[in-house]
């Protein structure tokens, strides 16, 4: 199976159908999905349109999301996301959280 190669991730080709099954198998609008992501309703309705593409972080939670369900995506979003990682393996933040350089 192929896959649409990022900077710092790759997704399969049908994300964005992956998207949309996950959301509608949780029973959730746009809205309310964008909310447990933590991020906006337009990007939830960009990702299943195939407009844009979640971020690496995103795309992990989703995964989680569709092998565990709803308690998967829990309150706190990517942001959760981040800080359980994170708390599980410090020594890896780096890779999880890429820095920006404003100087460009």
């Amino acid at each position: 199976m192929g896959t649409i190669r990022g900077t710092h991730h790759e997704l399969p080709p049908d994300f964005p159908d992956r998207v949309k099954r996950l959301r509608a198998k949780l029973g959730l609008t746009q809205t309310s999905f964008a909310e447990l992501m933590g991020v906006s309703f337009a990007s939830v309705n960009r990702w299943e349109n195939g407009q844009s593409r979640p971020a690496a972080l995103a795309w992990q939670q989703i995964i989680r999301a569709e092998k565990l369900g709803m308690q998967a995506l829990g309150s706190g979003g990517v942001e959760s996301l981040v800080r359980n990682q994170t708390e599980a393996a410090p020594d890896m933040q780096r890779e999880l959280v890429p820095a920006i350089d404003f100087a460009k």
